[in-house]
């Protein structure tokens, strides 16, 4: 019985390999065809070879050195008839002799038939060859013998130039044809050998077919309708396989693959749709939620929820910590309207709340909820306290938009929207649209601005608060448009820094800066000017090397220029904030915190930077409520325990100011001293405040400057 089965597996292998044999019979079949074709054209070739080395000896003697301007030969037709007739015996159709002659390839000697010769058909004696090919002028150019194939006035040819040199260094070439008529005969000759041996070999082996497909189509049908079903998805398909040979381990692996393909499948999808760390719904994932909603004509809103100071937390406290945080912020979106609602994670620290089904869609009852959720109870993570901060951007359906890509663009505009002007919520308005591709448009003329020195320097003064004295002042960029007037710094600063523009405005203020300060100097009245980093240019490691740059080319002093990074801008790479500011202050650089308050550094990094001021933020200083006041309070105490002077930015009224002089501060800036002035009028200001001045004493702010001044170049100011 064993070996009954043993035969059985046996004869299979052996018909498998008489198939093979078939297909390899029909391979060699045209191997046998290729070599026959190649075998005709290479003796062919050979031909053409010999025939060009006889015409020399066939000529008389030194008759291709004979001089171009001479009469014809007296025998040149007698011999023209000669070469045709070599030609004919050696299977050839012409052969004849070409000189270059002034440019132009003419016949030394030719070969025809008497037809030709009475019907003036040949070539004569240096006779013009009109349109000679390519192949013929190479070998008068490179004096190396060329196989082409071509077709003249004569017919179509297969040819051989040979070239030669006579003693007066004129080349010659020897040449033959044969017609490629004659070559396709012998090909399709060839060809039709092979075809009869193939028919012969595949007449057998269709017998041979026949009888295998007995014993093998069956089982195989059954395999091909279960792969048929896989390909088509049905993975539940199994193929029978009962047996021992190889048909049936074929099917058993057949059912396994099927199996697993299921299970990757599944396990893709998961992959496809899901974001790994969360387990929500990835971009795919709300595309297709958002489809869905709008094709049922379902109302919901949807919410992006940007959560601030992410990267501060990944590089403060690590990523675990980071991914922490996003599990976190997962489960309070999660447990907000669970039967209303899907999160899904767009990537980094940006999350999509989906809502539909709830009876009414007030944005800001909405956004509420979801800063009570994030905001509302901050939790301890590696023994820190988190205070989980958002800024979220809001669309409704379908009043905002019926694609889904429409949606999460306009979501991402209201998101934007929200970040510039520094408020926790945007819903999406047409005009934020208009107002991105304005700032587009004002960041492609940015460089031109640049150039065409459409950019100003204005001076905010500084003073000190118990002398009332001018003590340093800020430098902020202006531009003023030709069509549009002054254009606001944020409607061009926050792309600038985004695209890395940025860093050729940082150049321009850094040389214009330095310029005024030796001017000042040279007229003995020095000030120490202050100049905003963006974070672009705190994270260039060639940063410092800039600076010196600026202050080598107009012979400028290090200390009178006094460099103001953001407590944001610090935190985005501490590492090389730290480096960058080390090498700003070795180089005796004054270096200021701005916007101190809002960030998210620690104090232990704090303590170890090399810089001279704190500025707080005019949020505090605008609203000197309790809650503020012990902010300021406490900021005034810490810059003076690390040794550092205290600077108060938006100081627009009186009582701010005596406010600040009870606390301790050492420096205000704002719209009660004077706004940004252009420098003609901040010179004519300070000629006008020489001495000490009790700014406590002076009324509020004057009414034609707004309250709350306009942006500041970089970070926002006065």
């Amino acid at each position: 019985m064993k070996h009954s089965k043993k035969w059985g597996v046996q004869a299979k292998i052996l018909l498998v390999f008489t198939a093979i044999n078939i297909l390899a019979t029909a391979a060699y079949t045209l191997f046998v065809y290729q070599i026959k074709t190649d075998s005709i054209y290479e003796a062919t070739d050979a031909r053409l070879t010999a025939a060009a080395h006889a015409v020399t000896r066939m000529l008389p003697a030194d008759y291709l050195e004979q001089p171009l301007n001479t009469a014809p030969p007296a025998n040149y037709l007698q011999q023209t008839r000669s070469l045709y007739a070599y030609s004919q015996e050696a299977g050839l159709r012409y052969v004849y002799a070409f000189v270059e002659d002034h440019g132009q390839v003419r016949y030394l000697a030719d070969s025809a038939s008497a037809d030709e010769i009475r019907r003036d058909k040949y070539g004569q004696y240096m006779q013009a060859y009109r349109e000679p090919p390519p192949a013929l002028w190479q070998a008068f150019r490179d004096g190396q013998p060329h196989f082409a194939e071509y077709q003249d006035q004569f017919g179509q040819f297969r040819s051989l130039f040979v070239p030669g040199e006579r003693r007066d260094g004129l080349r010659y070439v020897i040449g033959a044809d044969i017609d490629v008529a004659y070559l396709q005969n012998r090909s399709h000759e060839a060809l039709l050998t092979s075809l009869l041996i193939g028919g012969a070999i595949f007449a057998i082996s269709l017998a041979l077919s026949w009888w295998v497909a007995r014993a093998l189509t069956q089982p195989v049908r059954a395999l091909l309708s279960v792969t048929e079903r896989l390909a088509d998805g049905d993975y539940s398909a199994r193929a029978h396989s009962h047996g021992q040979d190889e048909v049936a381990q074929l099917a058993g692996g057949l059912n396994a693959m099927g199996q697993a393909i299921a299970q990757r499948e599944e396990a893709m999808l998961q992959l496809i749709y899901r974001d790994e760390l969360t387990g929500l719904g990835n971009r795919l994932a709300l595309d297709e939620a958002l489809t869905a909603a709008l094709s049922q004509h379902q109302m919901g809103v949807l919410m992006l929820v940007h959560l601030d100071r992410f990267r501060a937390i990944n590089d403060l406290l690590g990523f675990a910590a980071g991914d922490l945080v996003l599990q976190v912020a997962t489960t309070r979106l999660s447990e907000l309207w669970p039967d209303d609602s899907r999160v899904h994670r767009l990537g980094g620290n940006v999350f999509a709340l989906l809502v539909t089904g709830l009876p009414a869609y007030d944005s800001d009852s909405l956004h509420r909820q979801v800063f009570r959720a994030l905001e509302g109870e901050p939790f301890t993570l590696a023994d820190q306290q988190i205070d989980l901060t958002v800024t979220l951007g809001i669309v409704r359906f379908p009043q905002h938009g019926n694609q889904a890509g429409l949606l999460l663009r306009n979501a991402e505009v209201a998101l934007y929207a929200a970040k510039q002007a520094h408020k926790p919520w945007s819903e999406y308005n047409a005009e934020q649209v208009g107002s991105r591709r304005e700032q587009l448009s004002l960041l492609g003329e940015l460089r031109r601005a640049v150039e065409q020195h459409e950019m100003h320097v204005f001076y905010q003064p500084q003073v000190s608060i118990n002398q009332g004295q001018l003590v340093q002042a800020e430098a902020l960029v202006r531009w003023r448009h030709p069509e549009r007037g002054w254009v606001p710094p944020s409607a061009f600063i926050p792309f600038a820094e985004q695209t890395g523009r940025i860093r050729s405005l940082t150049d321009w203020l850094l040389n214009e800066v330095a310029q005024q300060t030796t001017a000042w100097r040279a007229s003995g009245q020095p000030l120490t000017i202050s100049i905003n980093v963006a974070v672009h240019d705190l994270e260039d490691p060639d940063f410092p090397k800039r600076v010196a740059a600026a202050l080598r080319r107009h012979d400028a002093q290090p200390q009178d220029l006094c460099l103001e990074i953001t407590e944001g801008g610090l935190m985005a790479d501490p590492e090389q904030a730290r480096a960058t500011l080390t090498a700003l202050h070795e180089a005796g650089h004054r270096l200021a915190i701005d916007d101190f308050g809002t960030g998210y550094s620690s104090l232990a990094y704090l303590s170890h930077l090399p810089v001279d001021e704190l500025k707080i933020d005019r949020s505090f200083i605008m609203d000197l409520n309790l809650h503020n006041r012990s902010i300021v309070l406490s900021t005034i105490s810490l810059g003076h325990a690390l040794g550092l002077k205290v600077v108060a930015e938006g100081v627009e009224t009186g009582n701010q100011y005596r406010e600040l002089a009870l606390l301790g501060c050492d420096i205000a800036q704002g719209y009660l001293i004077a706004k940004a002035l252009p420098l003609e009028e901040f010179n004519a200001w300070r000629h006008a405040h020489p001495h000490e001045c009790d700014w406590g004493s002076c009324p509020d702010a004057a009414p034609d400057l707004p309250p709350g001044g306009v942006t500041r170049m970089l970070e926002g100011g006065q």
